[in-house]
């Protein structure tokens, strides 16, 4: 009777079928494929292990207390698979990662269906089908308790990103310099410009990696409001003291509706930081490349190696290629991406500003993490 009434109604069998197409488009594209492959992973494990369990129950059915013993007995008892040593020499699995297994659970439960946080009530009654195990006070509390056992009984550390200071960053810019100048190999001079351009802008933004190998063309400013494009290619007519902006899409603590564009001027810092010069051999290269930046500022490399795709940087390809760099410069010991941002933030209290206006430059939105960026000693808080 329902399919029939569809039937018989053109704009509800519209609706439906726009809602499917919704449903499918979430399912399908609402993370990255890696993050995705890593849910999957981790959903898969713990089915397994429920099928091999004492209680007949699957992932439609399991409780919060399944999942405490599956974290345990996956994770924190794997020391020789996911554990690193010590300070006091032991061996110990990673709070994050036993953090970051709860988190994947939680989003695969979501997804199928089981949105509602944790019960013991609900399903005693048998009304808890609803319930996500993975967002429950016990999970919760056993999350909590391990990290403190590890830091405290253990001597886990959590290692904050290594700062890169400028000094190091033009050695490294210096080399893509002269990799990013050179026409004998369009394709490698366009990535050692995307990958400069990167590390510039972050520095002189402390706009976080992620972020950065998301921004548009579109993105990028001129004083007024208006498009910087043709400032920026084909020639670089922005001069010293000239002000531009460059707009993320979103960042961590601000939606896209509302993001405020980070400020720039030319001639403030070094030549071999200079985001202008920068872009410019970005849009440059690929114009010579044939593929003139339309969209992503950045893009990453088809699978051939041989030219862009319109994908952005993901968050881990950066991390390669900021890895990579650091080490064709001999200068990697430890340093991230993320240390870009806690340097410059350094550097800035360096030259003389105030705490609370490098706050504001890297939209901070507590002193106590300022401070943790402030800190020169490579170790933050234990927990």
């Amino acid at each position: 009777m329902e399919q029939a009434g569809e039937l018989g109604n053109p704009a509800l069998a519209m609706y439906q079928a726009s809602l499917e197409s919704v449903r499918k488009l979430v399912a399908e594209h609402r993370v990255a494929p890696a993050t995705k492959r890593k849910r999957d992973a981790v959903l898969e494990d713990l089915e397994a292990w429920l099928a091999a369990g004492p209680y007949e129950r699957t992932v439609r059915n399991c409780t919060a207390e399944d999942i405490t013993v599956y974290v345990c007995n996956a994770y924190v008892v794997k020391t020789d698979r996911y554990g690193s040593e010590t300070a006091r020499g032991k061996r110990c699995c990673a709070p994050g990662t036993v953090e970051q297994a709860i988190s994947h659970l939680r989003q695969s439960f979501a997804q199928m269906g089981r949105y509602d946080r944790w019960s013991n009530l609900a399903h005693s009654m048998g009304s808890g089908e609803g319930c996500n195990p993975a967002w429950s006070q016990e999970v919760h509390d056993f999350a909590r308790a391990y990290r403190n056992y590890a830091v405290k009984d253990l001597g886990y550390m959590e290692v904050s990103a290594t700062p890169s200071t400028g000094e190091v960053l033009c050695v490294v810019l210096e080399a893509l310099t002269a990799a990013a100048t050179d026409r004998r190999n369009p394709v490698k001079a366009a990535l050692a410009a995307r990958d400069g351009a990167m590390m510039s802008i972050e520095w002189a933004t402390m706009v976080r990696g992620h972020d950065v190998g998301e921004l548009l063309c579109t993105g990028l400013l001129l004083a007024d409001g208006s498009d910087a494009l043709g400032k920026l290619f084909p020639e670089l007519l922005l001069r010293d003291g000239d002000c531009w902006l460059i707009k993320p899409q979103s960042t961590k603590t601000e939606k896209a509706n509302v993001v405020e564009p980070r400020p720039l001027r030319v001639g403030t810092l070094p030549a071999c930081l200079e985001p202008a010069l920068w872009v410019h051999r970005v849009l440059v290269t690929a114009d010579q490349l044939g593929q003139p930046v339309t969209g992503y500022l950045f893009r990453r490399l088809t699978r051939s190696q041989r030219a862009f795709e319109e994908v952005a940087v993901s968050s881990g390809a950066y991390n390669h290629a900021f890895k990579k760099r650091y080490k064709e410069a001999g200068v990697l010991e430890g340093h991230t991406p993320h240390g870009l941002r806690r340097g410059s933030f350094q550097a800035g209290l360096q030259s003389g500003k105030k705490i609370e206006e490098m706050m504001e430059l890297a939209f901070m939105k507590t002193l106590e993490n300022a401070k943790r960026y402030a800190s020169v000693v490579r170790h933050r808080r234990d927990c």
